[in-house]
């Protein structure tokens, strides 16, 4: 577990992060003024679908596939 001086550390980072837009919900703000709405909301869904496949997966472990592949490349 977290210590009180972890927590102290912790939560002023997280909340910092979790304030900060980044680069998905500025993507969506630059396609809505662009292209409109629909096409905002067009790009969210792909976007989250991607996250969704690649947290699957990850989950079935084909995280640890990518790494060692990778790790293989470099040797």
């Amino acid at each position: 577990m977290f210590s009180d001086v972890q927590w102290a550390a912790f939560l002023p980072a997280a909340m910092l992060v979790a304030a900060t837009p980044g680069v998905n919900p500025l993507l969506s703000l630059r396609n809505g003024l662009r292209h409109g709405w629909v096409a905002a909301v067009s790009a969210t869904l792909g976007r989250f679908t991607a996250f969704v496949a690649m947290a699957i997966a990850v989950a079935a472990g084909q995280g640890r596939a990518g790494h060692r592949s990778v790790r293989c490349r470099r040797l």
